[in-house]
């Protein structure tokens, strides 16, 4: 591992470049600050278990497996990284799992296989919020699973991916809060000009991509 931090809190990782690693790998330890590192050409960008309030503020993650994995660490701040080329068929620029009041804010990803991956808010305070990033050239731009929804996704930007949301339920899609993105794709009109869509932007799954979801 390039860092392995255990039951430490307090601590500035900043400005540092990290190539051919296994992990930076974060297990109980809260409140700290990870800023304006590099990391490149490894498995995991970073990976933080059980690691509540830590801050993670542009990094540039590239050419890994995996960007960054968040599993039961609640109350992080995810703002202005840019991860890009995660190639990996089974990887995500971000994977966030039963983790709540996380805010993913003003990130870059692009041209990786999936850019989010993200588990249905198990209990009501498992909502994560998504604000003012993009993701483009994408694969797959998001994917949720499990049958619920209730993530807020505000003022993204979805350009060029190949499919833009996936799930493995339709409510998981639905009952998210989805407001002010911006969808290249999206067919509708303005008449009023207000700068927003006078119909909903409708997402269709057709025969010819069954096989992403049912092999």
């Amino acid at each position: 591992d390039g860092i392995r931090m255990w039951y430490s809190s307090g601590n500035l990782i900043e400005n540092n470049r990290f190539e051919r690693i296994r992990d930076l790998l974060i297990t109980n330890s809260p409140g700290n600050r990870i800023i304006g590192n590099r990391i490149s050409n490894s498995r995991m960008g970073m990976e933080l278990v059980f690691s509540p309030d830590n801050e993670i503020i542009n990094n540039r993650i590239s050419q890994n497996s995996n960007g960054i994995v968040v599993i039961y660490s609640h109350g992080l701040l995810l703002q202005g990284n840019h991860i890009y080329q995660l190639r990996n068929i089974t990887g995500s620029a971000l994977s966030i799992k039963d983790s709540s009041r996380v805010k993913v804010k003003q990130n870059q990803i692009i041209h990786c296989a999936t850019g989010l991956i993200a588990n249905a808010p198990v209990h009501p305070e498992n909502i994560i919020f998504f604000n003012d990033n993009l993701f483009a050239y994408n694969d797959v731009a998001i994917y949720f699973y499990g049958e619920k929804g209730g993530h807020l996704l505000h003022n993204n930007r979805f350009t060029s991916n190949n499919v833009e949301v996936l799930v493995s339920s339709d409510t998981s899609a639905l009952d998210n809060d989805w407001r002010g993105n911006h969808w290249d794709r999206y067919q509708g009109f303005d008449r009023n000009r207000d700068g927003v869509g006078d119909t909903p932007h409708s997402i269709i799954l057709y025969s010819d991509r069954i096989w992403m979801d049912r092999p």
